[in-house]
């Protein structure tokens, strides 16, 4: 699918492990693969970095599903960027997506034959470990997905005057917990590095570690058809 005007595109993900699935499939389109690191902060300061001269931003890589019906692997367009800014504040939207981005991205998804979906995502400051912290999430918010970076990116975006899309791909059910520990984790994000790395020292939590991360590999080859397909 070609773009309706010049200009290059910025594809944007927390993480190298996000970004390597992606990397073959847009090797001949001219997208600049860039990771941010982990939560807002990083996100805003990558994409108000690479914005100029750029006809679109892309924001990608893995989400937590926050609805039943959503399993691994399944691509999630969103349509609304919902934040959730702390316990005993009022949701915020960000600006939205553009919308002939996610109507194409759809279409092209479902023309792969692809599981995806569109609708609306929420962006937390502190990740959501266990299902019951999703339920809460998606009470709150009414959102399918959930990730750390979406919002300040659209925020960024949308000061650029540059158009955004958010493809992401669910990594983690509602149902499931994720085998790392918040605190291993905000920590890497305070220090502002992009790795997950394994928590090897608690009984079991290493290998959940390793079985996610292969996940991600195999989730991410529709991610990448996909991306492929539209830029």
């Amino acid at each position: 699918m070609t773009a309706d005007h010049d200009g290059r595109v910025v594809v944007l993900a927390a993480l190298e492990r996000e970004l390597a699935p992606l990397r073959l499939g847009l090797l001949r389109s001219r997208a600049t693969l860039v990771r941010t690191g982990v939560g807002p902060r990083l996100a805003a300061a990558a994409t108000r970095q690479h914005a100029a001269g750029t006809r679109l931003l892309v924001n990608t890589g893995c989400c937590g599903g926050l609805t039943a019906g959503l399993r691994p692997g399944t691509l999630v367009i969103a349509d609304r960027v919902l934040e959730d800014p702390g316990p005993g504040r009022s949701l915020l939207e960000a600006s939205s997506p553009d919308p002939s981005w996610v109507s194409r991205t759809l279409a092209a998804g479902r023309s792969l034959g692809l599981t995806c979906v569109s609708g609306p995502t929420l962006t937390v400051r502190r990740a959501l470990f266990t299902p019951e912290e999703k339920r809460r999430g998606h009470e709150r918010s009414g959102a399918l997905a959930v990730d750390m970076e979406t919002a300040a990116v659209a925020r960024a975006a949308a000061r650029a005057g540059v158009p955004y899309l958010t493809v992401r791909v669910v990594l983690d059910a509602a149902d499931e917990s994720l085998p790392l520990s918040p605190r291993l984790l905000e920590g890497l994000v305070a220090l502002g590095r992009g790795k997950l790395l394994l928590d090897a020292f608690r009984p079991g939590r290493a290998w959940a570690s390793l079985r996610l991360s292969m996940r991600l590999v195999l989730a991410s080859r529709g991610l990448a058809r996909l991306l492929a397909e539209v830029l």
